[in-house]
């Protein structure tokens, strides 16, 4: 049968990754109430299959691994959550007699017993014979990642296809598997260092396969179209500059001018978005891992190494790939893991087709181990990717044998040599014998979206791993790019560059009170000023540290669970339940008993005691023009105020009250009582003009409110609370009556209401509930006479003892400097702007003050500025 990619895929990319099983990295792809949208094979009611094997599908209350550490007993089921991106932080067994002993539970041996029963549940087991660490380190060979841990792998599986079924070529480690995936058998080697003739080889895993391999295949029938993309060599001194690949399959040295097809990764990048590619394009990733006792960065995903470089790989082939829209639109891009690495998988392997069928083989050095090659590996994450992919697709093999490396050889070279049968290719019966995948390609049109960009939220909780940015306290700074210092990152404050981040250490929302880790999507590589020694990652996690004052990036590790990059999150104002976009939030460092993360200038520290709060954000508003005030003097006069001097707007007796909406349209309360009615004339600035517009009777009040819309609020004599437009007319707001009003430029409504609130200094406040319209109170004992919206939801307030509070819709706040006030007003800048309680010598008022978030102070306009109310704009 003709292959389905024929006529319809023109270029195919594999890379192939390391030592990850399929439970440990996308076991939580899928939950019961996120399901795939498509299987291939469509399912069948009687084989009674869940539409994804994943652990979210399996009472994992009996998938519990048992064993013992130190004399300890230890006993863990599979559970989300890592607690670095370098889980696990010692090297599981990936030998033989140690996948073994995963699969079976026993004693690690190259001879398991001839009947012993599949159970999965050596792990614990197996790796307590490598990880030196205590029990709880033991037990995070159970842990698996999530979404929010691995975002690229996760995005790229959920938004084009994943198979759930696909096996290793072989029970054991990375050599025996990649020539299975590329010659279709491992010429009789298990463990590496098998096929080696020397004592540096075989430390090195430097075998040789004199076999052909696929590329042998395809020059020998004319398919001459293909490429190999690497990036270090390897094994490291004895490697002879060549890559792992080139060294491993000596055959490939036959083809006519082979040195041709190898190139390095920067070509890669460049051809792809040229649409350069040839046919078929094989990557060899950057080796990584502690080689000859220094740790070196890989991007491979090879534990203990960190993940994130796989993860900044795979999105950059990605991104070149989609980069030349016309090729991106032809183009399989396959992604493959060598084997499991003694990392968790909970289904059980089965049998296999020997490469040489029921025959003997002739092997140079026999079978090792005398293993026939007749059971598969564990599972591995694949992941196709095409746009001729539909979305959420789970794929499995449509035949009796189940996918395992041989199914990319026997798809591509189906693929790429229609008229050559099976036999002919000569790569003997595992490969003749291996189901194709091409059957994932059902779009007769390219999709055009990007499956690494976050879906939108769906909710206002914000959940671990979704990206947000960090506002210090009210200000206008944010969590900025970080400052490059000799050895470390250092995050900065600044009003530009904000960087996303994301709570990491969790799985689903996150909730007041819970232990997280704080993630920067900066991809900040180890600085040279590290020395040697250091543990090769991306320094990607903030922590406090004894060596600096200053908070730093810095990877989390496993085997060392650094605590100083833990945080409990509180919410200022309300406990319990998730955290919201929007919250106001405490982060304090258990370590350092839970001080307070807080700035230190434009750098960020932890201090005992302190009270400050960041927002979470998931958007930044656009920087505001700078700050300006409108002010009344006790003359009535309206006046402009910026931090250093103003402007004559209306002469004397002009005003009572003013108000700047977020929309920049100004309202006053006039000093002309409108005839008949409950209030005075309200009138609004028509810049155009540069002239006060009365509203229309019968409009009429005492206190004003402009709102982001162009309208404004109003209080009349009666306490009544109408809606107003430029041209008049309006509605009655709730039946509440107020003696104040104000309006947040995020549209939300305050008042404070003519109710005392009992044993307070004030009275209640209230916003406006647009879900239920009508008036909520916030929870005693909150109190005040005056209020201000702020941009974030919240309001700021003074009591009747003229002290400065924020306020939260649902309670709670904090004290906004040692100022006193009589007025208060938040611009839609989130400057805080007051009339303090003391007189301004000489002049028509007292003095006017603005809220300096950084020196947390309030700072005087200048000697002339005075006035008796304020609105910021």
């Amino acid at each position: 049968m003709a292959s389905n990619l024929v006529g319809k895929i023109d270029h195919v990319v594999v890379v192939m990754m390391e030592n990850r099983g399929f439970d440990t990295m996308l076991g939580y792809l899928y939950s019961q109430s996120d399901l795939p949208n498509h299987q291939i094979p469509p399912p069948q009611p009687s084989h009674h299959a869940p539409p994804f094997f994943g652990l979210e599908f399996v009472n994992t209350d009996a998938l519990v691994n048992t064993g013992t550490h130190n004399g300890t007993p230890i006993s863990q089921k599979p559970v989300p959550i890592v607690r670095a991106t370098n889980s696990t932080g010692w090297d599981p067994g990936e030998e033989y007699e140690h996948v073994n002993a995963q699969i079976f539970d026993i004693d690690p041996t190259n001879d398991p017993p001839a009947q012993a029963e599949a159970k999965m549940t050596g792990f614990i087991r197996d790796y307590s014979l490598k990880c030196t660490g205590d029990s709880e380190a033991v037990k995070q060979i159970m842990h698996m990642y999530t979404p929010a841990d691995l975002p690229v792998l996760s995005r790229l599986a959920k938004g084009y296809a994943v198979s759930d079924l696909w096996f290793a070529s072989v029970p054991t480690q990375t050599n025996a598997n990649r020539a299975f995936s590329l010659c279709g058998t491992s010429n009789g080697l298990v463990d590496n260092g098998f096929l080696t003739t020397d004592p540096v080889s075989e430390k090195l895993a430097n075998d040789r396969f004199d076999i052909p391999t696929l590329w042998n295949v395809l020059e020998n029938n004319g398919a001459t179209d293909w490429g190999i993309f690497w990036e270090d060599v390897y094994p490291p001194v004895i490697g002879k500059g060549k890559p792992y690949t080139e060294n491993l399959f000596p055959q490939l040295g036959n083809i006519p001018n082979v040195q041709t097809k190898f190139r390095k990764m920067d070509e890669f990048y460049e051809m792809a978005e040229e649409g350069k590619l040839p046919k078929f394009s094989y990557i060899e990733p950057k080796w990584g891992g502690y080689i000859m006792g220094i740790s070196v960065m890989g991007n491979e995903f090879h534990p203990p190494s960190d993940v994130t470089p796989g993860e900044h790989l795979l999105a950059r082939i990605y991104n070149s790939l989609r980069a030349n829209i016309e090729t991106w639109n032809k183009t399989l891009f396959l992604i493959m893991f060598d084997e499991h690495g003694g990392t968790y998988d909970h289904i059980p392997p089965g049998s296999a087709i020997p490469p040489w069928g029921d025959t003997q083989p002739t092997l140079p050095k026999g079978k090792q181990y005398n293993f026939n090659f007749d059971r598969f590996g564990l599972r591995v994450p694949a992941i196709a990717i095409s746009p001729l992919i539909d979305k959420k697709t789970v794929f499995r093999s449509m035949q009796a044998q189940p996918f395992d490396h041989t199914s990319m050889i026997a798809t591509v070279l189906e693929w790429l040599l229609p008229n050559v049968s099976r036999k002919d290719w000569g790569l003997g019966e595992r490969v003749n014998n291996a189901p194709t995948f091409d059957q994932i390609v059902t779009r007769s049109q390219p999709r055009n979206d990007n499956a690494l960009a976050p879906s939108p939220p769906t909710s206002n909780t914000i959940q671990y791993g979704e990206s947000f940015y960090l506002q210090y306290r009210d200000t206008q700074n944010y969590v900025s790019k970080a400052y490059e210092g000799v050895k470390s990152y250092y995050p900065t404050l600044a009003t530009e560059n904000p960087q996303w981040l994301d709570f990491r250490f969790g799985f689903g929302p996150v909730n007041d009170g819970d232990t997280v880790q704080l993630h920067t999507s900066e991809y900040l590589e180890p600085l040279s000023g590290s020395g040697i020694g250091f543990f090769a990652g991306i320094r990607n996690f903030l922590g406090a540290w004894k060596d600096d004052s200053n908070c730093y990036y810095y990877s989390t590790d496993d085997a060392e669970n650094y605590q100083q990059q833990y945080w409990t999150i509180k919410r200022i104002g309300r406990t319990g339940g998730p955290i919201l976009a929007g919250d106001q939030v405490q982060l304090l460092n258990p370590f350092w008993n839970n001080q307070a993360l807080t700035a230190n200038g434009d750098y960020i520290t932890t201090k005992a005691g302190s009270t400050d709060f960041w927002t979470i954000r998931r958007s930044v508003p656009s920087l505001p023009a700078p700050s300006l005030a409108w002010t009344i003097n006790s003359k009535g006069e309206i006046w402009t105020l910026g931090k250093g001097g103003g402007a004559l707007v209306a002469p004397a007796n002009t005003a009572l009250e003013i108000s700047v909406g977020a929309d920049g349209t100004a309202w006053i309360i006039s000093a002309e009582q409108q005839p008949g009615q409950a209030g005075y004339v309200v009138k609004w600035y028509d810049t155009a003009q540069k002239s006060w517009v009365s509203v229309p009777a019968p409009a009429a009040a005492t206190k004003v409110a402009g709102a982001p819309d162009g309208t404004a609020w109003t209080v009349n004599s009666k306490g009544e609370v109408w809606t107003l437009g430029k041209q008049g007319g309006g509605n009655r707001i709730g039946s509440d009556t107020a003696i104040e009003i104000s309006v947040g430029a995020d549209g939300t409504a305050w008042i404070v209401s003519t109710e005392p609130q009992p044993g307070q200094d004030g009275n209640i406040v209230k916003w406006w509930n647009k879900n239920t319209q009508s008036w909520t109170a916030v929870p005693a004992p909150a109190a005040a006479i005056k209020v201000a919206g702020a941009p974030n939801g919240i309001a700021w307030t003074i009591n009747s003892k003229n002290g400065l509070w924020t306020l939260q819709p649902h309670g709670g706040g904090v004290i906004i400097g040692s100022a006193t006030a009589t007025e208060i007003s938040v611009g839609a800048d989130g400057i805080g702007w007051i009339i303090g309680t003391e007189p301004q010598s000489g002049q028509a008022g007292n003095i006017v003050k603005w809220y300096d978030a950084d020196k947390k102070n309030w700072m005087p306009i200048g000697s002339q500025a005075a006035a008796v109310k304020v609105a910021g704009t």
